[in-house]
């Protein structure tokens, strides 16, 4: 029997390629985060990303990379950040005491992370803080308290 050809891997994306894929993504930002998932807006995307191969390839001068292995780092980059801020999260409200140990962010992940801000973080919740809490038993009980 023959053996199964091997897919050839390829080569790790640089730091300069991580930067230049980040920067060429973000002048395009609001297409690709777009949540809306019609045909009009699927072609649009489609077309953003061959926008950004074409531009990042001329850019990088190194390996030619297609549109679909950009998006796919770019993802992979969009759910590292997600794993970083988790676990930055969790570090600051850990027990226990002593130092947390937070992961600092890259520069292209802050840039990233400033578009994106609102999936990983979510919406601050009005109601989950103990001082509003306690404020409020205290108006209730007592009517109204001067800060």
């Amino acid at each position: 029997m023959s053996e199964p050809v091997k897919r050839k891997r390829a080569t790790n994306f640089s730091e300069y390629e991580v930067a230049v894929l980040v920067d060429t993504v973000l002048e395009k930002i609001n297409i690709i985060e777009n949540k809306q998932s019609d045909a009009v807006t699927w072609k649009e995307k489609n077309k953003a990303w061959d926008s950004i191969a074409t531009k990042f390839n001329a850019l990088s001068g190194q390996i030619n990379r297609t549109a679909k292995e950009l998006k796919l780092k770019y993802d992979c980059i969009k759910k590292n950040i997600k794993k970083k801020q988790a676990r930055n999260k969790f570090e600051r409200f850990k027990t226990g005491g002593g130092e947390a140990s937070i992961e600092e962010l890259t520069n292209y992940e802050e840039k990233v992370l400033s578009y994106i801000a609102l999936g990983v973080d979510g919406l601050p919740s009005e109601n989950d803080c103990d001082a509003l809490i306690v404020f409020s038993i205290c108006h209730r009980k007592y009517g109204y308290i001067e800060k």
